[in-house]
């Protein structure tokens, strides 16, 4: 009697699940705040310090666990030009004007939510094209405030996440400040926690029931 109640149970709690999306492994925010609820444990990292005030530099440095690389020498930028707003900081430029594509990628040791504030101090700026390494591509569009106004995209994932690539048609694509959580897993739906808790409500009352039969 009691696995037919379970298997009740768990037809009902399935019927209540919603549908998934075409890629349930990954979910795209634009809210920062959305997003730190969804990855706790995640740490705000900056570009501070590679590039010199007013200048530029290259290589592909780590920081907080995720690789910078871009085909070009002078991706750091610390520009001091008052012309721009610059956002305040040093950031990591996926473009200069004379590429008219460009392939930027965050490299990562298998984290699960990483998000980046970006923005473009050339406005205005072509869509720019966002591809994860489980295959996920989303498109971002860029502020044309001139370094002034940025926008937040996050994801967090069901699958470890080891590459964000970022490609464009345009002229400047600048990433300010990123946010990476490693391990933090994706919260279950509420659906889904209704459904376990009811599985196991019914697994107690069904050993109540043997308990009293013995």
């Amino acid at each position: 009697m009691h696995s037919k109640l379970l298997g009740l149970a768990a037809g009902i709690a399935l019927l209540a699940l919603p549908a998934a999306p075409a890629s349930a492994s990954v979910i795209e925010y634009t809210s920062a705040a959305a997003f730190d609820a969804a990855a706790s444990g995640a740490t705000t990292y900056n570009f501070e310090g590679i590039a010199p005030a007013g200048g530029f530099a290259g290589g592909s440095p780590t920081i907080g666990g995720v690789t910078f690389t871009a085909p070009f020498s002078n991706e750091f930028v610390a520009d001091a030009n008052a012309g721009f707003g610059n956002y305040g900081a040093s950031f990591f430029s996926g473009a200069q004007s004379v590429f008219p594509f460009v392939n930027v990628t965050a490299t990562l040791a298998g984290a699960t939510a990483i998000g980046f504030a970006y923005g473009s101090v050339l406005s205005p700026l072509a869509p720019v094209t966002v591809t994860l390494s489980t295959g996920d591509t989303f498109t971002l569009t860029t502020p044309l405030n001139n370094g002034v106004d940025t926008n937040f995209v996050g994801f967090t994932s069901s699958t470890p996440i080891t590459s964000v690539s970022f490609v464009e048609s345009g002229r400047d694509f600048d990433v300010i400040q990123f946010v990476v959580a490693s391990g933090t897993p994706v919260p279950l739906p509420a659906s889904a926690l209704l459904m376990l808790s009811g599985l196991v409500g019914v697994g107690v009352m069904a050993r109540k029931r043997r308990d009293i039969a013995a």
